[in-house]
């Protein structure tokens, strides 16, 4: 896109902002970025890639080794039409699994979905192999796929998993 969609503005907040507002009242917030200074917020760890620009495992992998609980409820910032009730519901039916992760249009959703410490050796397998992408570990994981239908008492499906990646798509969550 040209520009750190971080600091792109959805409902009068920057995405990072905006994330970090669902997470209030989790025990603990993570940031994984390449540029640590961009992102100093209170109550919030800031960590640097382990290995830096190696892609989203290497993020999670980061964010796993250094989380002091059980799960995680991972997002990417460009995702920010997510909400907390949504992410609350993926949090309630992580017990017993190594991950659950919604599916939208026929695709896991590997970058909103909760991940348990139990698939840590999986994840760390994976970056020593100098894997970039998280959905390579899918059919190692023992996964809960949660269906579109169970998603949309949320809303609108194709909205709350709206990813910006151009200008086309911040545009169209902005309208």
């Amino acid at each position: 896109m040209g520009q750190n969609k971080a600091f792109l503005t959805v409902n009068s907040r920057s995405f990072i902002e905006e994330m970090l507002e669902k997470f209030k009242g989790y025990d603990e917030r993570i940031i994984v970025a390449n540029d640590v200074s961009l992102y100093q917020f209170q109550d919030v760890l800031t960590l640097q890639d382990i290995y830096p620009n190696r892609g989203p495992l290497c993020g999670l992998y980061t964010a796993m080794k250094h989380m002091t609980g059980k799960r995680a409820v991972v997002v990417t910032v460009d995702t920010p039409l997510l909400t907390r009730p949504l992410l609350d519901y993926l949090w309630s039916l992580a017990e017993g699994v190594d991950c659950v992760i919604p599916v939208v249009d026929g695709r896991h959703q590997s970058l909103c979905a909760v991940y348990n410490v139990s698939a840590l050796p999986l994840v760390e397998e994976a970056v020593e192999r100098d894997e970039r992408k998280v959905r390579v570990l899918l059919d190692r994981l023992n996964i809960k796929e949660i269906t579109e239908s169970e998603l949309s008492q949320f809303g609108d499906v194709s909205v709350l998993f709206s990813n910006v990646n151009t200008p086309d798509d911040y545009k169209k969550i902005k309208d």
